[in-house]
């Protein structure tokens, strides 16, 4: 295995400190293959199936061009979590969400520079039917979470305007709260805002939860 992680972003690729097992592992239908070859940490690619399939079509492409079966092993794993997997060689191969970390991992030697841009447009605001909070696909962003923060904190609206945030470090985490810091608000610090609902959970299960509360939050478009 390479010492050294090269990112995508967009992906980054890399000695083992942490025993972790892979959420997956994939072997092309190949039943002959017994070695993993490749090791891959993402979070929502992997949970939408995307890794499998990409995984899948590689293995075969690369049996067709004279290679040995082998498998890929898929890890569970948010931004933040990737980058330290490659750091301590858990993984090959980083899917990460978050260019200033991925430069950062670069810069430190972790991963190999170019990261390559493999997703634009990712992330998605989405919240209930109902829409307490009025939002309007006319409207930018940043307006979008200033009526959020303004109909939550009035209290008012019925069903109550909550927001959940993954609150774990990873790209979805990071990128709301860019965006809260961006309309001048942190409504995780002191004193603490209760509409804001920090539920610690990957890509898929804070969707789910965010459905089931009638919650506003901040997906991916995969997942979506």
């Amino acid at each position: 295995m390479p010492s050294v992680a090269t990112i995508i972003q967009g992906v980054a690729l890399a000695t083992s400190a942490y025993a972790v097992d892979p959420a997956a592992v994939y072997s092309g239908g190949y039943t002959s293959s017994s070695h993993v070859l490749l090791r891959i940490g993402n979070g929502g690619a992997g949970q939408s199936g995307l890794i499998e399939i990409l995984a899948n079509e590689f293995i075969k492409s690369s049996v067709s061009n004279g290679s040995n079966p082998f498998k890929v092993a898929w890890y569970k794993s948010d931004t933040t979590e990737s980058i330290n997997y490659l750091k301590d060689d858990t993984v090959d191969i980083g899917i990460t969400y978050t260019p200033s970390a991925e430069q950062i991992a670069i810069n430190q030697g972790i991963a190999k520079s170019p990261a390559w841009y493999a997703w634009r447009d990712h992330f998605l605001l989405v919240g209930p039917q109902s829409n307490p909070a009025n939002l309007s696909k006319s409207e930018d962003i940043s307006t979008m979470f200033s009526n959020i923060y303004e109909t939550a904190e009035e209290g008012t609206s019925d069903p109550p305007v909550r927001f959940l945030t993954r609150y774990d470090k990873s790209a979805t985490n990071i990128k709301d709260s860019q965006l809260w810091i961006g309309i001048g608000q942190v409504p995780w610090a002191t004193a603490y805002s209760k509409w804001y609902h920090q539920y610690i959970a990957y890509p898929i299960q804070a969707l789910t939860a965010a459905i089931l509360l009638d919650e506003y939050t901040i997906t991916d478009r995969g997942r979506y």
